[in-house]
């Protein structure tokens, strides 16, 4: 996963290519002086949604490129891909962010790291929060009981990889596939990782597998799967 401290790089790539609720918009700057703006810690991950940049990391402010005029964000951020502009969007966390993932509507950015409330609601290390508002979705449930570090959505289905024992009331182990709309645990996928967490994912082209990376020892008992495997993201097997 992609860090830098900076969100100048971010935006500049973009470029190239193209509190508990928001901050009211009174309060954004209406002018961008010359260069981007950045923030004051590490930036984590990112998703891009349109034309609005979701930002995660471990963080308490947002700086203009002069430094003269700074936003209070506490690890989350939107920003304009194109202008690097800052946005009113800024649910806040008690702990680090440190990874977003898109709903396939757009309507919704999933949340996961390692902090027990966002945007003013209790909700232990990952959730799921409205792009229009900065509100979190309370249709969605699916804490965990250790740090999110990987999510990735297909269709329905939200993968989630990190380092926990347990996912809602359900004993599982590093990686868990939940409903994106519900967060409600699918009943049977299950592969069994031993040691370390599951810090990345990704899909097959044709979907019939989901690569897992990370530092976790075993899979199904077979230790050659250790660092790395591919399960079936529809059975788990």
């Amino acid at each position: 996963m992609r860090w830098v401290r900076c969100l100048a790089l971010f935006v500049a790539v973009a470029l190239a290519a193209a509190g508990s609720v928001a901050t009211p918009a009174a309060s954004l700057p209406t002018t961008t002086p010359g260069g981007t703006w950045s923030t004051d810690g590490t930036v984590w991950d990112m998703v891009r949604i349109g034309n609005t940049l979701y930002l995660a990391g471990e963080f308490s402010r947002l700086v203009s490129p002069d430094g003269a005029q700074s936003l209070p964000r506490a690890n989350l951020a939107a920003v304009s891909a194109t202008t690097g502009q800052p946005l009113a969007w800024a649910p806040a966390t008690d702990g680090a962010v440190l990874v977003v993932e898109a709903s396939a509507d757009g309507s919704r950015v999933y949340v996961g790291g390692h902090y027990g409330t966002i945007a003013g609601v209790t909700r232990a290390r990952l959730a799921a929060v409205r792009t229009s508002d900065g509100t979190v979705d309370t249709a969605f449930r699916a804490t965990t009981g250790g740090r999110v570090r990987s999510l990735l959505r297909v269709g329905s289905a939200l993968f989630v990889g990190g380092e926990f024992a347990d996912i809602g009331a359900t004993a599982q182990r590093l990686v868990a596939r939940v409903d994106a709309a519900t967060g409600a645990v699918t009943p049977g996928w299950d592969p069994v990782l031993e040691g370390g967490a599951v810090r990345g994912m990704v899909v097959s082209p044709d979907g019939g597998r989901l690569y897992l990376a990370g530092s976790f020892t075993s899979v199904d008992g077979a230790s050659h799967t250790r660092y790395a495997a591919a399960v079936s993201p529809s059975t788990g097997a």
